[in-house]
């Protein structure tokens, strides 16, 4: 999981501190010229002078400190604050002598031997004396902590004998050693849980290494630590106040919790210089070490303060490396009151030293709650979960089964917020939105806090969310204890896909974890995946941490090849045997793109803008290879963003353009490039083309990318036909800033006018490029750059990570201008090579404009031209470290000369023609200069044609056009076809693709072809008179004309009936006409005239019902636009055979 943006602040702020720091030491600044540094959430605080000689020292030297120093030092605050839960009341008129030992509240000091482990005595004799104050403990038989355990629970991996420890230390290289004195803190801080010695073999000879199930282990714990305090440094940064105030808060302690483990400068009353004296009989010794006694050598010790003598005298004398009990002729006699009694863990040699008050003291911890395990799991760092701290509100989720249920008992966290602030705590069971408020506290330290939970809250689903919102305090860690709801002896592992992902074939981590019961603890989980044909592929996995700790397995599984698509099975093994198995679906991307499958080999297919833009929707398809199978126009896409698109990700994978073109990005946002940024990616085979950038103030004009690292660009041409206009700060070209990036056959055409007005860059291929190589490039095109750097290729050359930035086998044709510094390939260079150029300007520009480079410093040219007529190869702004080897201006017939150009290679890299500059072989652009189409096209409705093209030269490097047509209403079109819809008249205009700007314009007129129906009577515009026993076929071959139409008639009778649908349409199946048909005395509608329709005329004529149009003109027999009984009686007639026609006469 990526850390958290708060935490990233917090580690900056930390780094800062570092750096000023050590510029002070670097500078011989006196220690007391450190300044505090202020923060809301840590108060004032300062590097720790102790850490910085520490962290000079060699290993040798390091190896005498058993402590090893607190890196920050924290001014303690002071709080008068009574309202705190957290602890119970403070004594305000303390006795002025109190010991723990007087009443049987402390242990006997342990013997660390030759282990440097003395701060995990110091931190078991705060666990133990507090159980002893609180009577969980009893002195005839007192209970002891494991100090080996805490030893061997924070040791670097190697010392596990399963090559695994997720609690290990960075600075705990093997048993016994050294560590920060915060470390056994730390571990508690992060869920460990101390034992007890009957648990752990506590021999201090012991260095062997030890399995997961012997140092964390739960069902070993007894007693679990639920809070402790961190009381912070006491230095000479300190006022006398908070000095005074620190003194109070340990007092407190003492009386109400136990002892304090604490951490101090000397490891022995012989090496601590003058900063620890040793009474006469040599039976004690006394530390005072602050700002006015010299150390030599010595190291840091931890020790636990179990009580105090306000009456404690001291007096002797202080020399420069020691002290003395004979205060004779002595220029430096120290003499005090007060001091706290310390344990050591030295056994009999000097049990029980003191620390005076006025003495500085490297950290200070005291536990403040131990209590009974009542709980069966803890959910700590080794979980499955996803965490966020922030500065008023910290939240994390824990993943486990549903299948177990369980009940949530604690919750603790660690706060890390000084000042009087209130904790509420929330416990989502199923890990959504659904919160409910579960406890809150008040405390005003920083330290471990814990919340009991009374009531139960079962936990049932496959994670649970704990939420903590604050008073402006930030939480670092945040722990939940659970005990589970019912018990077993069956073996259970369930696995679990996290949040049921579907994953995808490039996917790089599978993220599963399992939950177990009745597991050993550190035994080995195994996983094995298979395809759906059921072949074993496990070996595209790397499978590591697969072991079980305290009830679950967080395996890291790195996919290490692109996996099949499908339905995956993955099986969980235990000791070989298979006891769980899950569903991976896997799907292909190839349904997001055109085909392929990522690879280098067959790398997706980019057919639309579309498809482009799903590039950016998951930031593993930023790091996968692509290819285009088409051109693409961004001018549909408002607003193109490539910082929001692609949310701020570089692209790191590969782009090919097959030669494509990469059309119509605007400039409607400050990043309009097509990517963000480039990491080690590849881009290749593209051709910019009708492209016009009017950026923003301040914005980045560029149209690959504003920054590359590591990449590889090659091949890409910018047309004329691309313009890049506004106030870009970053002006033209591919590139905004690259570092050590390769160019490779570059051509640019594009116009650059930037009024930025505060020193920006402008260029034709890279603004700024440090460490980058430019090989085989070229420039035609125009820039102008206001108050900006300008450069033909690269306005500002570098070198980077002590690689020289390198132009070779290049020329620039356009003109560049600038009212501050620029050059015809560079504008301003330091540490870089320019080689194997020319340049050639058609006017003269000013003396701030150089032919080669503009302003230089550590330069090499050689073999570099330009044309005399016009300036110089370098501005006046030339530091004297240039070197010129052959740089020299020449006229216009010698630089179309070959035997000019001396060192160039004119058979694989450069060419010349009669009369002609010389070119780059590798990669040049020829536009067109025509393109010849039909003067005049004449198309019928419905009729359509394929545009033909012929593209002058022939040898022209982009032959492509798109067409537009001024009324899409008269046309339509499909690519290079078109198709007459409407009559009338309208334009076609073919543009050329290339950038040459070519357009041609050819008229089309469209003509409709009327049908014949002479035949027939159009009565009232869409109805159709027909004679009777008309069939279909009878009535299109009457008016059939060709293949020009197509005649559609909807009767369901042999014969054409009143009421059927005509329907005519034009050749590409556009409706020309549509009639209804009518006959004359056929009011039944098929197409016959009987004694049925005398019958049904008679009936509407009474009145029985209505009829529709089409056969209210069937039955007006006598044709007079009205039904009466005179048209019964005549189609009566008509049908007896009396009259033979209906038409005629009434």
């Amino acid at each position: 999981m990526k850390i958290p943006k708060n935490k990233k602040n917090l580690s900056l702020i930390f780094l800062s501190i570092l750096f000023f720091a050590l510029v002070v030491i670097y500078l011989g600044v006196d220690k007391s010229t450190y300044a505090f540094q202020s923060d809301s959430q840590f108060g004032e605080y300062v590097l720790n002078p102790e850490w910085v000689e520490y962290s000079h020292l060699s290993f040798e030297e390091q190896a005498r400190y058993e402590v090893i120093p607190e890196k920050f030092i924290y001014q303690y605050k002071k709080d008068n604050s009574s309202k705190i839960r957290l602890f119970r009341a403070r004594e305000e008129n303390y006795p002025e002598y109190y010991n723990l030992n007087d009443d049987g509240y402390s242990t006997p000091p342990d013997n660390q031997g030759s282990l440097g482990i003395c701060w995990a005595f110091a931190t078991a004799s705060s666990i133990e004396t507090y159980l002893l104050k609180n009577g969980i403990s009893n002195s005839k038989n007192p209970i002891k902590i494991s100090v080996r355990q805490l030893d061997y629970a924070s040791v670097h991996k190697n010392y596990i004998i399963e090559g695994f420890n997720p609690y290990q230390m960075v600075e705990r290289v093997y048993p016994g050693s050294a560590a920060r004195f915060n470390t056994p803190f730390l571990l508690l801080s992060y869920g460990i849980s101390p034992v007890t010695v009957d648990k752990f073999n506590d021999s201090i000879d012991d260095k062997e290494k030890k399995s997961i199930n012997e140092v964390i282990n739960l069902d070993n714990v007894e007693y679990n630590v639920d809070s402790y305090v961190n009381y912070g440094t006491i230095s000479d940064y300190n006022s006398q106040d908070v000095r005074e105030s620190w003194i109070k808060e340990i007092k407190n302690h003492l009386f109400n919790y136990g002892s304090v483990a604490i951490s101090v400068k000397g490891s022995t009353p012989y090496s601590a210089g003058s900063c620890i004296h040793v009474n006469e009989d040599k039976s004690n010794f006394l530390i005072n070490q602050n700002g006015e006694c010299n150390e030599t050598g010595a190291g840091g010790h931890a020790m636990a303060i179990i009580g105090y003598d306000d009456n404690y005298t001291y007096q002797y004398c202080r020399l420069d490396s020691t002290t003395s009990n004979d205060l004779t002729n002595c220029d430096n006699i120290v003499s005090g009151k007060g001091a706290f009694i310390l344990k050591n863990s030295w056994g009999n040699s000097y049990p029980y030293p003191y620390l005076a008050y006025t003495s500085n003291v490297n950290g200070s911890y005291g536990i403040t709650g131990v209590s009974k395990k009542n709980w069966d799991i803890n959910y700590d760092i080794t979980k499955e979960k996803e965490e966020i701290y922030g500065d008023s509100l910290s939240q994390i989720t824990y993943y486990k089964s549903d299948k177990e249920k369980e009940l949530l008992k604690r919750v603790s966290f660690y706060s890390v917020s000084n000042g009087n602030k209130e904790y509420k705590v929330y416990i989502s069971s199923n890990g959504k939105d659904d919160y409910r408020f579960i406890g809150s506290l008040t405390t005003d330290k920083v330290g471990l806090n814990s919340i009991s939970i009374e009531d139960d809250v079962i936990l049932d689903s496959d994670k649970f969310s704990i939420k903590i919102t604050s008073s402006n305090g930030y939480i670092d860690k945040i722990f939940a204890y659970t005990k589970e709801a019912t018990t077993s002896d069956e073996l259970m592992i369930d696995t679990m896909i996290k949040d049921k992902k579907e994953y995808e074939i490039n996917d790089s981590e599978l993220l599963i974890y399992s939950v177990t019961r009745n597991v050993v603890n550190g035994g080995k989980i195994d996983y094995q995946l298979f395809d759906e044909s059921g072949n074993d592929i496990t070996n595209l996995l790397d499978i590591s941490k697969n072991y079980n700790l305290n009830y679950q397995v967080k395996p890291t599984i790195k996919i290490k090849s692109i996996l099949p698509q499908g339905n995956l099975v993955l099986k969980t093994l235990y000791n070989g045997v298979e006891v769980d198995n899950d569903i991976l679906k896997v799907k292909s991307l190839k349904n997001l793109w055109s085909g392929g499958n990522g690879t280098i080999n067959d790398p997706y297919l980019i057919r639309n803008v579309d498809e482009f833009k799903k590039i950016f929707t998951n930031e593993d398809y930023l790091k996968v290879n692509y290819k285009l199978v088409n051109d693409l126009d961004f001018s549909s896409v408002k607003d193109w963003n490539a910082g929001v698109i692609s949310n701020y990700q570089a692209f790191s994978g590969t782009l090919d353009g097959d030669n494509h073109m990469i059309m119509g990005l605007s400039a409607n946002s400050n990043i309009p490039s097509l990517f963000y940024s480039l990491n080690k990616s590849t881009i290749k085979n593209i051709v910019f083309s009708e492209i016009n950038l009017e950026v923003k103030e301040s914005g980045w004009g560029n149209l690959l990318s504003m920054m590359a690292y590591d990449s590889i660009i090659e091949n890409m041409i910018i047309t004329k036909s691309v313009k890049i206009i506004g106030n870009a700060s970053y002006a033209g070209g591919l590139i905004g800033t690259s570092y050590n990036t390769s160019f490779d056959r570059i051509a640019t055409y594009a116009t650059i006018n930037t009024n930025y007005e505060y020193d920006g860059v402008a260029s034709g291929i890279v603004n700024k490029g440090y460490g980058v190589k430019l090989n085989e490039c070229y420039n035609y095109g125009s820039i102008t750059a206001g108050k900006s750097i300008v450069g033909g290729l690269v306005g500002i050359l570098g070198n980077y990570s002590n690689e020289e930035g390198l132009i070779q086998n290049s020329y620039n044709f356009g003109n560049v201008s600038s009212s501050l510094i620029g050059g015809g390939l560079v504008g301003e260079g330091e540490n870089s090579v320019l080689e194997n150029t020319y340049n050639i300007f058609s006017k003269g520009l000013g003396k701030n404009i150089g032919n080669i480079i503009g302003s230089s410093s550590y330069m090499g040219i050689k073999n570099s031209f330009y044309l005399e007529d016009y300036g110089k190869a370098l501005t006046e702004d030339v530091n004297n470290s240039t070197t010129l080897v052959n740089v020299m201006g020449k006229t216009s017939d010698q630089l179309k000369d070959k035997n000019t150009y001396l060192n160039f290679d004119f058979n694989d890299i450069w060419e010349i023609s009669s009369n002609s500059y010389p070119s780059l072989r590798n990669i040049s652009y020829l536009y067109l200069t025509d393109i010849e189409v039909e003067k005049e096209i004449q198309l019928e409705v419905g009729e359509n044609k394929e545009i033909e093209l012929s593209f002058k030269p022939d040898s022209a490097t982009n032959k492509k056009a798109r067409y537009e047509v001024e009324n899409s209403n008269l046309i339509q079109l499909d690519d290079n076809r078109i198709t007459a819809l409407k009559k009338g008249n309208t334009i076609l205009k073919v543009y050329a693709l290339d950038g040459s700007g070519l357009v041609k314009e050819v008229p089309i007129s469209i003509t409709l072809d009327e049908i014949t129906l002479d035949d027939y009577e159009v009565m009232e515009e869409s109805y159709l008179k027909i004679g009777e026993n008309y069939t279909p076929d009878v009535f299109k071959n009457n008016i059939y004309q060709g293949n020009k139409f197509q005649i559609h008639i909807s009767s369901k009778n042999p014969y054409i009936g009143t009421g059927d649908k005509i329907s005519i349409f034009n050749q590409n199946n556009t409706l020309n006409k549509e009639y209804t048909a009518v006959i004359l005395g056929d009011i039944t509608g098929n197409g016959i005239v009987d004694v049925g329709d005398v019958a049904k005329l008679y009936q509407h004529i009474r009145g029985s019902f209505e009829m529709k149009k089409e056969f209210i003109l069937a039955g007006d027999v006598y044709r007079d636009s009205k039904l009466e009984l005179n048209d019964v009686a005549k189609l009566y007639q008509y049908v007896r055979g009396g009259i033979d026609s209906l038409e005629g006469e009434r």
